[in-house]
């Protein structure tokens, strides 16, 4: 699961890695997974945590509306590679910007908590800001080109929607008109992971989902 944490108000540490980096007002961390980190160090601080994967969102521990994520390169180049920029894991939001980031959060914890009609897309739309804001807050993102950007969509498209079945890196190549080796190549180098890891992901994904939502055994 991918996860964004950003500090209202309080000082501290989060470990992420091997690194212990200071919290304080405004900072935002991102956290991709797979990445071993230790949010102990937050305990003195008032901090919001919204937690998704492939497969939905999540403000807190609650698993939130059925929404995907892929369907733009902010996805990709705001959680697939923090470790890309100079910054790391953790980037500042500006301070006259921190309003407005409260204001979006507080209204994403309302839709996701609200049965109205119209909640769920509410709760889609303020997340998408929030990854606009995020992107801006990183400043110059990685270096992807259109072209590996469309493919890296197209293959978590075709993972969220063939993740049931017994499918393989020769599966994911043939959907997207790519070699294999080529394939490996661009997301290893692009995600820090395989497609293999990342259609484990998936399927863990749906797991913890059913475990969450269902009495289903898995």
């Amino acid at each position: 699961m991918f996860q964004l944490v950003f500090v209202e108000d309080g000082r501290g540490t989060c470990r992420i890695g091997a690194e212990t980096l200071a919290a304080g007002p405004g900072d935002l961390f991102l956290i991709a997974p797979g990445q071993w980190h230790d949010p102990a160090g937050l305990g003195g601080t008032t901090n919001w945590v919204i937690i998704f994967g492939l497969d939905g969102l999540g403000l807190g521990s609650r698993l939130g509306v059925a929404a995907s994520l892929i369907a733009d390169g902010l996805f990709l180049t705001a959680f697939l590679g923090p470790k890309r920029w100079a910054w790391g894991n953790r980037c500042a939001v500006p301070l006259d910007d921190r309003l407005g980031w409260l204001a979006r959060l507080t209204s994403l914890k309302g839709e996701l908590r609200s049965q109205a009609v119209g909640s769920s897309m509410a709760a889609y739309a303020l997340l998408e800001l929030l990854l606009i804001d995020v992107v801006r807050a990183l400043g110059p993102p990685m270096a992807v080109s259109p072209q590996s950007s469309s493919v890296l969509v197209n293959v978590f498209r075709f993972i969220d929607r063939r993740f049931r079945f017994p499918i393989g890196l020769a599966d994911v190549a043939r959907a997207v008109a790519r070699s294999p080796s080529y394939l490996t190549d661009l997301v290893r180098r692009q995600t820090g992971r395989t497609v293999l890891q990342w259609i484990i992901e998936r399927r863990m994904a749906e797991a913890r989902r059913l475990l969450l939502e269902s009495d289903a055994r898995v």
